[in-house]
Parts: structure tokens; sequence; C-alpha cells
């Protein structure tokens, strides 16, 4: 099933995620916490599906300087 994700905080772009039939219908339905709707899907796409934030761009945040 693809999913389209928010718009990326990071580069603005939109994005989509492919992810399992039975675990995109769970999150969508919006019951529960997105880690119980998706055991099995990578903590990387749950935070697209979340905030938009691309796994390159999160990758881009993490690497910046530290305060």
């Amino acid at each position: 099933m693809k999913i389209q994700t928010p718009r990326c905080v990071v580069c603005r772009e939109s994005g989509e995620v492919e992810v399992d039939d039975f675990e995109g219908r769970a999150f969508l339905s919006g019951v529960g916490h997105i880690q119980a709707a998706m055991p099995t899907t990578s903590a990387a796409v749950r935070e697209q599906l979340i905030t938009g934030t691309h796994p390159k761009c999160w990758d881009e945040i993490m690497s910046g300087p530290e305060y």
C-alpha cells in the first residue's frame, strides 16, 4: 500500500511510502500508537508518516552542529 506523507519540514517536498497493507490500514484507522499499528515498519518510515521528514533529511538534521 502506498501512503502520501506530509510535506517535509526540511526540504519542503511531499513524499510517499510503501508499507504492508495490513499495517497501512491500521495506521490510517488512527487507532493507537503508530508503533503498535506498524510494528514491522522501520522507524524511518514511521517518522516520515508522522512528520513528513524524509530519511535523508533526518540524517541531514542529525549531522548538523551540536548545541
